[in-house]
């Protein structure tokens, strides 16, 4: 996971498609909402956004030719973490309080929620879960854990709150049988 890819693009040939200047903020006129992670899948661009100190985030699926919103999905929770696309579903980190959150999936045609797991942690928000043979690996646990979810289901298979003392974690690295 270093990001590196052996090309060299020319940053002089890149112009802008379209823009997207999120959701409206619900009581701050001409405020818009902060990005907290992004993906692409199926054609698609899928942005998580949350809007400060109003418990409203969205998930919002955008059309990558003209920008054009496919769906949104308006959660009453603090923040959605970073998306990440599995087959047919979107899963995220719901941040609902200071330790209570929910790992939850969404379809990808139609922004629907199809499952949801609680758990405790800190500041999973900030973090995307990676896919690992059709399951879930994500950050999670109160002093910066692990934890493994089905893919079909998103019931926990396992979990470790406590692998690490460090909450400060990033997307976990994952291959078939190792997190």
């Amino acid at each position: 996971r270093t990001g590196y890819v052996p090309l060299t693009l020319d940053s002089r040939r890149f112009q802008a498609r379209w823009l997207w200047r999120g959701l409206p903020h619900p009581t701050d006129v001409g405020l818009t909402s902060n990005i907290t992670g992004m993906a692409w899948a199926d054609g698609s661009l899928l942005v998580s956004s949350q809007q400060f100190f109003h418990y409203i985030s969205h998930l919002t699926r955008l059309n990558e030719h003209d920008g054009r919103q496919v769906w949104s999905h308006a959660s009453d929770s603090d923040s959605i973490g970073g998306p990440t696309v599995s087959g047919d579903r979107v899963w995220g980190h719901r941040d609902l309080e200071s330790t209570q959150h929910e790992l939850t999936s969404w379809s990808l045609s139609d922004g629907q929620v199809q499952t949801q797991a609680s758990f405790q942690g800190q500041h999973p928000r900030y973090f995307g879960p990676a896919v690992a043979n059709g399951d879930i690996v994500a950050m999670g646990g109160l002093t910066g854990g692990l934890m493994r979810a089905d893919g079909n289901n998103g019931q926990f298979i396992w979990q470790n709150p406590f692998i690490s003392r460090n909450i400060n974690w990033t997307t976990p690295a994952v291959d078939a049988q190792r997190a």
